[in-house]
């Protein structure tokens, strides 16, 4: 886990670069606070297998 502020940064990053640049990105996380304010679909998995799949 990284520091607050540190972590905020690089998710950031990573959002400005998937919309400035037109990047795709594939975030995985069980935190789903932070899917939910990165991603614009979000799939649940369970065993291996998509369960659950959405908009944010």
């Amino acid at each position: 886990m990284l520091d607050v502020s540190i972590r905020a940064g690089i998710l950031n990053l990573l959002k400005h670069l998937t919309v400035d640049m037109g990047l795709v990105g594939l975030y995985i996380s069980h935190d789903l606070s932070l899917i939910r304010n990165i991603c614009d679909t979000t799939a649940i998995m369970y065993l291996g297998k998509i369960v659950e799949k959405g908009p944010h």
